[in-house]
């Protein structure tokens, strides 16, 4: 189930477009769009990263995610600063041993798709990334 949380019409319109993508027989993830005064402000994602408990503990995924754009050849400033930003939060906002715990916890996750899925480049930077935040 998809839930649109803004205007009436961009709802009708977004429905219209889950429609075409459900015809084609498309996967939909499941994902709440949040809009303020005409503007998006936010997606929930319940697919990846969000979960019950501690908040704080699905940021450690979003900030995975931040990753793959800092690690690109042509990296983008504003995903880098947002990573930067992120690393910020949770340093601040996270005791040290609990901080390691949900990097060990999301990382050996991470690496154990990566190890599956990618190239042994993208392997690298995963093991980088998980020996840094564990350190």
């Amino acid at each position: 189930m998809t839930r649109f949380l803004g205007p009436f019409a961009e709802a009708e319109r977004t429905v219209e477009v889950l429609a075409q993508v459900r015809a084609r027989g498309l996967p939909v993830a499941r994902h709440d769009l949040v809009v303020d005064h005409d503007h998006a402000t936010g997606v929930v994602d319940w697919n990846l990263g969000a979960s019950r408990g501690d908040r704080l503990f699905a940021l450690i995924q979003t900030r995975i995610d931040r990753e793959w754009f800092v690690r690109a050849t042509d990296a983008d400033p504003v995903e880098t600063a947002a990573a930067v930003h992120l690393d910020e939060i949770l340093a601040h906002r996270i005791a040290p041993a609990t901080l390691r715990l949900y990097w060990a916890h999301w990382m050996l996750r991470q690496l154990t798709w990566a190890v599956r899925s990618t190239p042994p480049d993208v392997v690298d930077w995963h093991l980088d990334m998980i020996e840094t935040r564990l350190a």
